[in-house]
């Protein structure tokens, strides 16, 4: 029964890592997302980074992470959670591209018609159209943050070993 307690609290603690880590990322890339989704040119020379930077194995830059964590004396508990958003978060920015790209330009028109600019209001207003796209996105960016935190919170290189609490620590007792 301990191990259960031990168990459901390290994976309440993955949980509030990953909700905190998909809020964060959404913060950034929706915004970005709207902006370069309204801009059909933009759109497609962004959607072309963003893909490779997706393809990109994220746990490569792992050994980087550890060698930087022990270097500069961080704390693991803190400078490990990025690695678990690092290739995931990438589904937010593809999907609200898509969304906004998607939203027809009669809508467009009347946050303009009332002078709000889109990063003001208009986005406010664009939101309902596009935010079946970013749910999309961030439930695909969760799942794949749920799968690399197992990896994320508990890392090494050579001797080098880190842990945060959670899950993936927790697995590897």
């Amino acid at each position: 029964m301990d191990d259960l307690r031990i168990a459901a609290d390290n994976g309440a603690l993955t949980l509030l890592r990953v909700a905190v880590l998909i809020t964060l990322a959404s913060g950034i890339w929706v915004p970005i997302g709207v902006a370069v989704g309204l801009r059909p040119k933009v759109a497609e020379r962004v959607q072309q980074i963003a893909q490779f930077l997706a393809a990109f194995p994220a746990n490569l830059l792992f050994p980087v992470a550890v060698f930087l964590i022990v270097h500069f004396e961080l704390a693991p508990k803190i400078w490990l959670s990025p690695l678990t958003i690092l290739g995931t978060q990438w589904y937010i920015l593809f999907n609200v591209i898509a969304g906004a790209s998607a939203f027809p330009s009669d809508f467009r028109e009347p946050p303009r018609a009332f002078g709000l600019a889109p990063g003001a209001g208009g986005a406010k207003l664009c939101f309902p159209g596009f935010s079946p796209y970013y749910v999309t996105g961030a439930i695909t960016a969760a799942g794949g943050a749920w799968n690399a935190s197992i990896v994320a919170e508990a890392v090494s290189w050579r001797s080098e070993r880190l842990g945060a609490s959670g899950l993936g620590a927790y697995s590897r007792r």
